[in-house]
């Protein structure tokens, strides 16, 4: 027995808008995790400068500092890839999910999400929300610049054996090359379309 079509109309758009929570819901959630994954990051960058800052300077050891930038830079690397994919997963939700579950009858959902998407385009927000990105340039600049004239000062005087000093320079060549890797993903991000800092 065939269905009328307005069974199969309605069967049809009950099934897009069951699809589309679902998949907004998921994006969500996923969303919730990188949030809290970026949160941890910055809470182990700012561990990491103060454990390893507090103990090169405790014990006399200034070779640890080269450490720093290396360090900072790479999870200021893995901050910007959260960002970049909950940008990303917004933006979808923005321009695909939306629309399915608004024009549904589902608006409920979105009110939240409205609002959230409102208060991002203040500019006080944003300087807020990018606050966790500074912070992690400023850690790889000045751990660079710490950690070079940490080298270059005692680059006689603690670095006796060649290999030694192959090494710390090394590290410090590596913390440059990321640091600058890191300020121009910073850089792409902040002039990327839509950029709220996520």
């Amino acid at each position: 027995m065939a269905l009328p079509d307005d069974s199969k109309a309605g069967s049809s758009a009950e099934r897009t808008l069951e699809a589309a929570l679902s998949e907004y819901t998921q994006l969500s959630e996923e969303i919730g995790r990188r949030s809290t994954a970026q949160q941890a990051l910055v809470t182990v960058n700012a561990t990491v400068i103060g454990a390893i800052g507090g103990f090169a300077l405790a014990r006399h050891q200034p070779v640890l500092l080269v450490l720093l930038p290396v360090l900072s830079a790479a999870l200021g690397l893995l901050w910007l890839d959260h960002a970049r994919s909950i940008r990303s997963k917004g933006v979808y939700i923005g321009d695909v999910l939306a629309p399915v579950i608004w024009t549904a009858s589902a608006p409920s959902v979105f009110l939240n999400e409205k609002r959230t998407r409102e208060d991002e385009t203040h500019r006080a927000w944003r300087l807020i929300s990018l606050t966790p990105l500074f912070a992690f340039a400023l850690a790889c600049v000045a751990s660079l610049f710490i950690a070079s004239d940490t080298v270059i000062v005692h680059n006689e005087t603690h670095f006796k054996h060649i290999e030694l000093r192959i090494g710390v320079w090394a590290a410090l060549l590596i913390g440059l090359v990321l640091t600058i890797g890191f300020i121009a993903a910073m850089i792409a991000h902040l002039r990327a379309p839509g950029s709220e800092g996520s």
